[in-house]
């Protein structure tokens, strides 16, 4: 499950050398946050996890209609699909993709590297970065 988890959380996250967070794949332990997070976690809320991740899983069916599962699509598809998962009209779709997102973000900040790009603990009063916008289609 740790590999599914690794491939999921990285597609919110793509990385890139344009100014992003993520400038390697191999910069963060996308497994390793799986872990961690999911062993902390109720029952209930450990189902919960799982079932974002089999939803993130199959993003292309869902998303695009393709039958195929994540690992099939370019990082930019994945990222899109997710993205269309983000906005889906079932409630429980929406709110898994999210919690997952949510992962991916905690697993981001705990890279020294990922803060520093993001200007997060900078010093009080020190100028603030402001990092490129990835998407720039109107919903």
């Amino acid at each position: 499950m740790n590999g599914w988890a690794a491939l999921v959380l990285s597609s919110f996250a793509p990385a890139d050398d344009a100014g992003g967070l993520v400038k390697s794949g191999d910069e963060i332990d996308w497994g390793a946050a799986w872990t961690r997070f999911t062993s902390t976690m109720s029952a209930k809320g450990r189902l919960g996890a799982y079932a974002g991740l089999v939803i993130c899983v199959f993003a292309p069916l869902l998303a695009m209609g393709r039958f195929a599962t994540i690992a099939r699509l370019s990082i930019t598809e994945r990222a899109r699909a997710l993205d269309v998962l983000l906005s889906h009209r079932s409630f429980a779709i929406r709110e898994l993709t999210l919690l997952l997102k949510i992962v991916a973000c905690m697993a981001i900040f705990r890279s020294s590297a990922a803060r520093e790009r993001s200007g997060y603990d900078r010093p009080v009063g020190s100028a603030k970065l402001r990092l490129p916008t990835l998407a720039t289609e109107a919903a």
